[in-house]
């Protein structure tokens, strides 16, 4: 088969165009342009934002912040819940009562397996 032979003649041909390439010259005036570009970014609205937010003071007073909203909402569920825990003990001795149930704590629960063969 003349396909590998097809093959090497192909690749000699590719490397034999690349002889007449030279390096490629950048514009004398590139580099003061890429940094006049990057000095203009600095001085951006966003730039100014995140080197505020960067700051340790403001990340300690963030900190600070989400510590102190997490507390106050730890209390006021531990409030809720505790006014919600009386609040079911109400109710179920209220049906307690309406339907002349005993209610059932500890010792009856006790005593009741105790009666049991």
């Amino acid at each position: 088969m003349k396909l590998p032979e097809h093959i090497e003649k192909q690749v000699a041909e590719t490397m034999a165009s690349l002889d007449g390439t030279s390096r490629a010259a950048a514009n004398p005036f590139l580099y003061t342009r890429i940094k006049a570009a990057m000095e203009a970014e600095e001085s951006g609205f966003w730039s100014k934002t995140a080197s505020f937010m960067t700051r340790p003071i403001v990340a300690v007073a963030t900190v600070l912040v989400i510590l102190l909203m997490n507390s106050l909402i730890f209390i006021n569920n531990q409030d809720s819940h505790s006014n919600s825990n009386m609040a079911s003990q109400d109710e179920d001795q209220l049906l307690s009562r309406e339907y002349s149930v005993a209610s059932i704590n500890e010792e009856t629960l006790y005593t009741l397996n105790e009666e049991q063969p």
